[in-house]
């Protein structure tokens, strides 16, 4: 006779009081930290709450919190992906050189973009569940291919590393209302795209069985593998999520500054994932919240407006994001050992 299955360890399935069930959530954090952020600013800077003030810092979290997102949720399945940042660039490029150089109509340069976007995020997939290698060396490895092949292939085909599509632009009105439109009160279209993703991401992960797999795989994949979760296939498709993300926010910049550059992007993939941490995400995976890595992006975008809105030196921005990224880890390092307490 067989010993029963040990119980389940999800945080979701405890059986709390509603208090104990919002203080154990993990985007706890990033609502307080929010809160705080904009209280804050709002005190030292004037009209920090107005419209234009609100669009200034929303607009460019959009793009920063559609890749939190997407990387909050790879690393709840317990991945990281180095080769984001770089990925924008390089996809934007090889649109821009696939419409200058080739005369291919804008939607299939965006296509042919996208298809290469899926190929980079199956080859990071496939990369780390067939060698087992960790997901930090086999992205870090494809960031400096990415990087390199773009640079290289970008001169050697156009001579320069930045692609003007003013003039292949001027008559795509559709590019712009579905990218670069500016629809009420100065917020721009990304900041929807974002809205939507984010309610997506977390229908996903809370309401699906798909869900269940994406924490399951982060928290224990020999387990989830033992019981038949498709492991191997969740990774790869988190991965290749993570590179459709970057092909979204490279239509973005693309089409809002009529003009493509290699390096737009890189450095990046650090400050997608501090804003996933700040979200609540562990680095260990199995934890973490699409909602609280949208906020986390809204956080950084906040500090970063509002010092400038005080006439701060930028300086203090690196200052003020240690503070939040280490009090972030704190408080879901906390968090985290009470809910465990909790269920023993």
């Amino acid at each position: 006779m067989t010993a029963d299955a040990p119980p389940t360890t999800d945080n979701r399935l405890l059986k709390a009081g509603p208090l104990k069930r919002v203080l154990t959530r993990p985007e706890f954090g990033s609502i307080i930290g929010a809160v705080a952020v904009f209280a804050f600013f709002s005190i030292v800077t004037e009209n920090f709450f107005g419209l234009d003030s609100v669009a200034a810092y929303t607009n460019p979290a959009a793009t920063l919190g559609i890749m939190a997102v997407a990387v909050a949720l790879l690393m709840i399945g317990g991945e990281f992906d180095l080769s984001a940042g770089a990925l924008i660039g390089a996809l934007g490029i090889t649109m821009a050189l696939l419409i200058t150089e080739t005369r291919a109509p804008i939607w299939l340069a965006m296509l042919l973009s996208l298809a290469a976007a899926v190929g980079v995020g199956m080859f990071n997939g496939f990369m780390v569940v067939k060698t087992k290698l960790p997901s930090f060396i086999v992205t870090l490895g494809t960031f400096f291919m990415v990087q390199g092949a773009g640079l290289g292939l970008t001169r050697l085909i156009s001579g320069q590393t930045t692609i003007y599509l003013s003039d292949e632009l001027a008559d795509s009105n559709w590019t712009r209302i579905l990218f670069a439109s500016t629809p009420i009160a100065g917020i721009r279209i990304p900041v929807y795209y974002w809205v939507v993703i984010t309610l997506i991401a977390t229908f996903v992960l809370l309401r699906t069985k798909y869900g269940n797999w994406i924490f399951a795989v982060g928290g224990d994949a020999t387990a989830s593998r033992a019981v038949g979760v498709p492991v191997n296939k969740v990774k790869v498709a988190l991965f290749v999520n993570v590179s459709v993300s970057a092909w979204l926010v490279a239509m973005f910049n693309t089409f809002r500054f009529e003009s493509a550059q290699i390096g737009t992007g890189v450095g990046l993939e650090f400050e997608f994932i501090i804003a996933a941490v700040i979200g609540g995400c562990l680095l260990t995976g199995g934890y973490g919240s699409a909602i609280g890595a949208a906020i986390g992006a809204l956080i950084f975008e906040m500090v970063r407006q509002g010092l400038a809105f005080a006439r701060w030196e930028a300086d203090w921005f690196k200052l003020f994001l240690g503070l939040m990224l280490l009090g972030a880890a704190l408080l879901n390092q906390y968090v985290r050992t009470r809910a465990q307490r909790a269920r023993s």
